[in-house]
């Protein structure tokens, strides 16, 4: 015979053979009406799921109602259905015919046994605690359950199993050994958490002691967990005002600057005009990665179409689990013309590596600066450079009698350089100025400058 064996539709007291304990689901042993009948060898435990997975129901009609024990140890009959509770002994070579007759709490033992224990056993009372827990999206959380033990003696053998009820909102990581909780002591168990995605579930922890100990309190207690949106603070600029002529392109630098300790990928990018009869936008990257307390800078394409004015507005959408409580969007209002008076025009020339153990190369252009209507003598160019690149600082030594950086307006990409004295531009007199910049390696979009403005200072 198994150490476990469901016998159906059986009765009688002597089904239950030598050095066994039997289980009855009516009184009298099944005699007056026909039941099931569990037999269980010495030194095993069975909490309620266990019992039901033999066929064998408890908790309910039909539950144990007589039993029968012909070991020579006690058995005991347990009340939880994670052999926690109350507990009831049977002497060894006994025989109850009627749990009816024997009281629980206000009513009887009968049909509420929910686990059984083939042996002796001793009563401890350890309660556990685990409050609420509400954390954010991707990121690592470690729950603190305590386990108290009210008891006079010392606890040991303990296992805890922790389990989420939607593994897709949080997980669980490996939980820590108990070890011994000292007599009335207490023990603090880590619960490594990783929230999934934003939502709310539950999270059960259930307390497995060893055969021969049960516990008074409960051996399983659940708690809420809420995983949050991830709130951080982007902040976002670009021009206020820009203006541009039919059939010219020019570059919209939005800067979107991250205040947070950690990195943010995935954003959302889109820009879009009023009037697109007027301005339109071509494309750029719809999605940027912000490394922490960092900013990054999306150079956003538009065409002048006609003349008239318009707004371009860029908008920010967080990546899923993210909130943002900084700027969602930025506004631009464009101004596009006929024909300014002052242009200037590019050429690309040549390049070349400017050390050969050295990564970076020089890039030479031809600008022609040029007046349609107006002489000037104070003037300032600008334009802008990807990442890494900047006017070569050989160059700028070489030409510094007229012409000099503007270090204060040469920021994130953008280059102003001022003229001095001695260089007028004037209708019929051009301005031909040869440049070298310096790249962090060699490109193909590398030859043509972007945002190439002259603009008159005084």
């Amino acid at each position: 015979m198994s150490d476990i064996q469901l016998i159906k539709n059986a009765r009688g007291e002597n089904m239950c053979p030598e050095g066994k304990i039997a289980l009855y689901t009516n009184i009298n042993y099944n005699e007056q009406e026909l039941g099931d009948i569990l037999i269980i060898s010495r030194d095993i435990q069975l909490n309620r799921q266990q019992l039901e997975s033999y066929g064998f129901y408890v908790g309910g009609h039909d539950g144990v109602s007589s039993v029968v024990n012909k070991m020579s140890q006690k058995g005991t009959l347990v009340s939880g259905l994670y052999l926690d509770g109350e507990t009831l002994s049977v002497a060894a070579g006994e025989s109850i015919p009627s749990l009816v007759s024997y009281p629980l709490g206000n009513g009887t033992w009968n049909d509420a046994t929910q686990s059984v224990v083939a042996r002796q056993v001793q009563t401890v009372n350890l309660t556990m605690s685990l409050g609420n827990i509400s954390f954010a999206l991707n990121k690592d959380y470690v729950a603190e359950l305590t386990i108290a033990n009210k008891s006079n003696i010392a606890v040991s053998g303990l296992t805890l199993d922790v389990s989420s009820a939607n593994n897709n909102v949080v997980s669980v990581g490996n939980v820590a050994a108990i070890g011994t909780i000292p007599a009335n002591g207490s023990v603090k168990v880590s619960i490594p958490l990783t929230g999934k995605s934003i939502g709310t579930t539950s999270l059960t922890a259930q307390l497995h002691t060893p055969i021969g100990l049960i516990n008074s309190g409960a051996n399983q207690i659940n708690t809420r967990v809420n995983v949050t949106a991830i709130n951080v603070e982007l902040k976002m600029s670009m021009a206020s005002n820009l203006v541009l002529t039919s059939d010219e392109t020019y570059y919209n630098v939005l800067n979107i600057s991250n205040h947070e300790p950690s990195d943010i990928k995935g954003v959302s990018v889109g820009a879009t005009v009023s009037d697109s009869a007027i301005v339109s936008v071509g494309y750029f990257p719809p999605t940027v990665d912000i490394s922490a307390g960092k900013s990054v800078n999306i150079n956003i394409p538009l065409m002048g179409e006609n003349p008239g004015t318009a707004t371009m507005t860029a908008k920010l959408t967080m990546p899923n689990g993210y909130t943002n409580s900084g700027d969602s969007q930025a506004h631009s209002a464009i101004l596009v013309t006929e024909q300014r008076d002052l242009d200037v025009s590019q050429e690309y020339k040549s390049h070349w590596r400017k050390q050969w153990d050295k990564p970076e190369f020089l890039y030479s252009y031809h600008f022609l600066l040029t007046s349609s209507s107006v002489q000037v003598r104070s003037w300032q160019l600008s334009f802008l450079l990807p990442e890494g690149a900047m006017v070569d600082a050989d160059w700028l030594n070489a030409n510094s009698s007229w012409i000099e950086l503007n270090t204060d307006k040469s920021v994130n990409g953008w280059c102003f350089l001022d003229s001095t004295t001695g260089n007028v531009i004037a209708p019929g007199v051009d301005l031909p100025m040869d440049i070298l910049m310096i790249y962090p390696g060699e490109a193909e979009e590398y030859k043509v400058i972007n945002n190439l403005r002259l603009e008159q200072l005084a």
